[in-house]
């Protein structure tokens, strides 16, 4: 049974990359400078391109280059670069050397990325407090880890006879969808990271059915997240299949539709520098 593998694959993932999370608590260290961020920042030369790509994207409308990384980092702002930084922290768990493997880890790295970037944009818009932007940012970009954990032990990992499941992305897409949250939740867990992401984890497909209260806003905001980046292309989900019509988390939320698809229009000029610069994970 495949499953047998996966707590022992779990015990023996790689931690969250050093420089990021280092990067992330500098940010919110007391009284610390940009300077100090970016002298963080520069430790890790796939981190410090990133951002200096997209300090001078067009999503930044910059009006002359940014070639130095204290500028770069003022031009995007702490959150920004917290985001950034969360992203390249967890970057490794979707690599992968097996070639039946690479397509769908890269199409579940940018379906976590879309996805993180989809919810911090919908917690702004609600402007709720008990949802935070930042919170729904990390839930978009960890909901999905245990899939790529399952697709690893599938495709690398599990000694057995797997049959075309082996061979065939599509099948293991398909395979790991129902177990994948639950997998998500040990890997929460295992990298001691707030209980509230392993709620949220498990429940980001059914928010109906989350009992937390302080939660449910967040569920019901990263389905709308995920729905949505899968609505743009970003995702494994077959074309067609996810709509954004009559919406789950329209009625939750008081959202018209006019809401949701004025908010998803506003997003694409968003997400696509953001996609070009960190949806390829081969892309430094």
């Amino acid at each position: 049974n495949i499953l047998t593998v996966v707590p022992n694959a779990i015990t023996h993932l790689p931690l969250l990359a050093e420089i990021p999370q280092r990067v992330v608590k500098t940010i919110h260290t007391r009284d610390v400078s940009l300077d100090d961020v970016a002298a963080v920042i520069r430790e890790d030369a796939t981190l410090s391109t990133k951002i200096l790509s997209l300090s001078n994207s067009a999503l930044f409308a910059t009006v002359s280059e940014i070639v130095d990384l204290p500028t770069a980092c003022s031009r995007l702002g702490v959150r920004t670069l917290s985001n950034i930084a969360n992203a390249m922290a967890t970057a490794n768990q979707y690599r992968s050397s097996n070639p039946v493997a690479i397509e769908l880890m890269q199409s579940l790295w940018k379906h976590s990325v879309a996805t993180a970037h989809c919810a911090e944009a919908i917690a702004e818009q609600l402007d709720i407090k008990e949802l935070s932007p930042t919170m729904a940012y990390v839930s978009g970009l960890l909901h999905d880890i245990g899939k790529a954990v399952l697709v690893d032990v599938i495709t690398t990992q599990y000694p057995g006879d797997a049959g075309r499941l082996k061979t065939s992305p599509e099948l293991i897409a398909k395979a790991i969808d129902p177990i994948a949250p639950l997998v998500g939740v040990h890997v929460i867990q295992h990298w001691r990271l707030p209980g509230e992401l392993a709620f949220i984890t498990f429940f980001g497909r059914h928010p109906q059915a989350t009992t937390h209260p302080n939660c449910k806003k967040l569920a019901y905001c990263l389905r709308l997240a995920s729905d949505m980046a899968e609505v743009k292309g970003y995702g494994t989900a077959p074309e067609g299949s996810i709509t954004l019509d009559n919406h789950i988390a329209a009625e939750f939320f008081n959202l018209s539709q006019e809401n949701i698809d004025s908010l998803s229009t506003k997003l694409d000029e968003k997400l696509a520098p953001i996609m070009d610069i960190f949806g390829t994970l081969n892309k430094v």
